[in-house]
């Protein structure tokens, strides 16, 4: 299978960068977008004429000055189109038109996606397969999954992490519940929003992960949950809606917490009581091994190449 992938090219580390890592080692892919050194115009020219087992691979919405460049002859080639929807966020009904993630907001996410006619959207999250069945002919579910490589256990010196994004028009509840954590005595805390690779060490260190929802449509799975369970780190979160996507349990594999005094019952609870807390972590481990990048991207290829195969037989 060909892949032509267009996404941005940076040279930070984070869970994309790896996920694109991974995804070299399993199929034929050249990328191109902002960045990117490859020519686009070959690329094209060269996937339009071997289209039997190619396909066009958008990560999310390209960037304004890649639509401009490339935009018309993406909707021209004459292959199989897919994309990946990354960050694509389901907000409420009211939130919509509000723009977000820097100036990008759901409309013009939307009339990219009606431009190009995509013949398959990859998503993370049965809410959003949910959201697009009606809209779109095909879509293919898949998970989050996360690198080994940066997350395993180490000797836990920090009692909580609580270290995100705390922008308040995507999670209005961080701020609040760093407040909070904040407030309590006798713990050792760390808020500070940091970059991946402190990111990976200090999830790595830490003995639970505090985490609480989001503004969007409902609460998923993120995928701290899964380097944080891969670090032999406990989950402490807002209750997510597609646990049984991964196969969670409350209280087997995560701990869960409505209110403020819930939060802080649970946390004491579990910082004191070690045997407790290594169960439910030990029985988390179990489940994320299913969901490394190589387990997971190994999957999506077999079903993308079943997928292009079943289309040009037709």
């Amino acid at each position: 299978m060909k892949i032509l992938f267009l996404t941005k090219n940076s040279w930070k580390t984070n869970w994309y960068s790896l996920w694109k890592e991974e995804l070299k080692k399993h199929t034929e892919i050249s990328f191109f977008g902002e960045g990117n050194k490859e020519n686009p115009d070959i690329l094209l020219e060269d996937l339009h004429k071997n289209n039997i087992d190619s396909c066009l691979v958008v990560a999310g919405l390209p960037t304004k000055k890649d639509r401009g460049r490339y935009l018309e002859k993406l909707i021209k080639v004459d292959t199989t189109k897919i994309n990946i929807l990354f960050d694509y966020n389901i907000l409420n009904e009211k939130d919509l038109e509000r723009e977000y993630w820097n100036g990008i907001s759901d409309p013009e996410y939307d009339e990219f996606l009606n431009n190009m006619n995509f013949s398959m959207l990859i998503a993370f999250n049965r809410i959003a397969v949910n959201y697009f069945k009606n809209r779109y002919p095909v879509i293919l579910q898949t998970t989050l999954s996360y690198s080994p490589d940066f997350f395993f256990e180490e000797q836990k010196t920090i009692d909580v992490f609580s270290s995100a994004s705390t922008m308040p028009n995507l999670y209005p509840c961080r701020k609040g519940v760093n407040r909070f954590l904040k407030s309590l005595t006798g713990i050792n805390l760390l808020t500070k929003h940091m970059d991946f690779n402190n990111y990976s060490f200090y999830i790595r260190k830490s003995k639970i992960l505090v985490n609480s929802g989001n503004k969007f449509l409902t609460d998923c799975v993120s995928i701290k949950y899964l380097e944080a369970m891969a670090s032999g780190t406990l989950v402490l979160t807002t209750k997510p809606t597609n646990l049984e996507d991964y196969g969670f349990i409350i209280g087997k594999h995560l701990v869960v917490y409505e209110t403020f005094n819930e939060l802080e019952e649970k946390l004491l609870y579990y910082l004191k009581n070690d045997d407790e807390r290594l169960k439910i972590i030990s029985e988390a481990k179990k489940v994320v091994e299913s969901y490394t990048n190589k387990k997971v991207i190994s999957g999506l290829c077999n079903k993308l190449t079943i997928y292009l195969k079943e289309k040009n037989d037709r």
